[in-house]
């Protein structure tokens, strides 16, 4: 059985969820569920946790700015409402469960997710860059340089030894 939860959303974090949802060619509540159901994951240890362990890397080990982590999702902000997002009942209990323990509300809790889960995604589509970067093999002008430097360095080996 499927629950359904409602919550505003920051732009931004809208934009992201929809530039990803295009990119992958899912719906934007795929990738909504898909993002609480790895912060799920990842704070539904079965060892016992106390609430502000499981948020401590958002407060960078300060409690009193927890408020300063959580302010940007607040209403003060430009907001959407993402309707018709259908979770699973145990993932919508269990969002529910960990925003009662660090006591926000469950949507705060979500956009938290969301964000995380961004992030990464933005880091690993960065890291592919990267990676992409590093894989072509040297020109022939890079290969000349290369071996000119090994060359060097086996010399300085030489007369070390």
């Amino acid at each position: 059985m499927q629950s359904q939860i409602t919550t505003r959303l920051p732009n931004e974090l809208i934009n992201g969820i929809s530039a990803i949802a295009k990119k992958l060619h899912l719906k934007r509540s795929d990738i909504v569920r898909i993002a609480l159901e790895k912060f799920v994951d990842e704070f539904g240890s079965e060892e016992e946790i106390k609430p502000y362990e499981k948020i401590k890397e958002l407060t960078d080990s300060n409690p009193d700015r927890i408020a300063e982590k959580i302010e940007p999702y607040s209403k003060h902000n430009a907001l959407k409402k993402l309707d018709g997002i259908s979770i699973d009942d145990s993932l919508f209990n269990e969002t529910k469960t960990i925003a009662d323990e660090i006591k926000i509300p469950q949507s705060q809790l979500l956009t938290m997710a969301l964000r995380d889960f961004l992030n990464q995604y933005e880091n690993k589509k960065l890291l592919e860059k990267i990676n992409e970067a590093y894989s072509d093999a040297p020109d022939p002008e890079e290969q000349e340089l290369l071996e000119k430097m090994r060359d060097y360095h086996r010399k300085l080996l030489e007369d070390k030894w």
